[in-house]
């Protein structure tokens, strides 16, 4: 139990919901800001703005899955916009106040640096990025469902990238039955894809291998699918595309040229917001009672 430890929540979507919920289960005094919209069964729990957090006595703070911007912007989902939380208001924590990120760019390390505080960026912990390949992988085949008109299975999928959510991903597609394939860079991801019963195929080789897919899926985060590449590819085709923003798509040459194109950001806190927060709590807990 976490025995009344102060932890202020700063923005997040539904996941982070339940995971305030089970750090209030364990006890936790929370103060959430950017949820106005919702209820909260907890009596720990206490909904309020920027002004009204104790910086000076908080144990930690959570940032949503993209962490905050360089101008301190973080989103919130309920209702939708933004919070400004800035370097003077952590000036004001601690120094044993832990900083809990989804993920972080360069300002929030450095950030975090200057003020001597320590950063834990939640999806780099192995454990935490196999969870969560999961219920990323069932939401994009939901997606796959949704906007293709055959079957998944014997349909083509192209799966560009072989990290833990791709690979993921690549074993549930075939497990309906689909004809997978592998666009990686690194021969040992070329050898696993292949020991797993997946095509593998290079990236030199991927307008080749285009003509023939139905779905493609994008775990990369940087440009892949370039104008240039989507000539080689069918109009029927469907791309999903879930690496972080901006992702892997020129989407709007996808559209000039009537690909059809999905940005999927954020899926486990759309299809499974319960598993998804209570994936996030738990390293939370575990740090917190270290």
């Amino acid at each position: 139990m976490l025995h009344h430890q102060q932890i202020a929540v700063i923005g997040g979507d539904q996941r982070y919901v339940h995971m305030i919920e089970r750090l209030a289960h364990n006890r936790a005094q929370l103060f959430v800001v950017g949820f106005t919209d919702t209820s909260f069964s907890h009596a720990s729990i206490q909904k309020c703005s920027l002004d009204n957090v104790p910086f000076h006595s908080l144990d930690a703070i959570t940032l949503p899955v993209h962490g905050m911007d360089e101008s301190f912007s973080v989103h919130q989902y309920f209702p939708p916009g933004n919070i400004t939380l800035t370097k003077e208001l952590l000036m004001q924590t601690p120094a044993t106040c832990k900083i809990f990120s989804g993920t972080a760019n360069n300002h929030l390390r450095q950030l975090c640096k200057k003020l001597k505080r320590e950063i834990i960026v939640l999806y780099e912990i192995d454990s935490i990025a196999i969870l969560n390949a999961k219920p990323t992988a069932e939401a994009t085949l939901q997606l796959a469902m949704q906007h293709t008109i055959k079957t998944i299975h014997e349909s083509h999928i192209l799966i560009t990238g072989f990290g833990k959510v791709a690979q993921a991903i690549a074993q549930l597609f075939q497990a309906v039955g689909a004809h997978v394939h592998i666009a990686a860079r690194r021969q040992t991801d070329m050898a696993t894809a292949k020991i797993r019963s997946f095509t593998p195929i290079s990236f030199e080789q991927l307008n080749d291998a285009l003509p023939k897919i139905d779905i493609c899926i994008n775990t990369v985060p940087h440009l892949i699918f370039t104008a240039d590449v989507l000539d080689y590819m069918h109009q029927t085709t469907l791309l999903i595309d879930i690496a972080s923003a901006p992702g892997g798509t020129d989407f709007t040459a996808a559209k000039s040229k009537g690909v059809q194109t999905i940005h999927a950001l954020g899926l486990p806190g759309k299809t499974a917001p319960l598993t998804a927060g209570e994936i996030i709590a738990q390293p939370i807990i575990n740090r917190l009672l270290e």
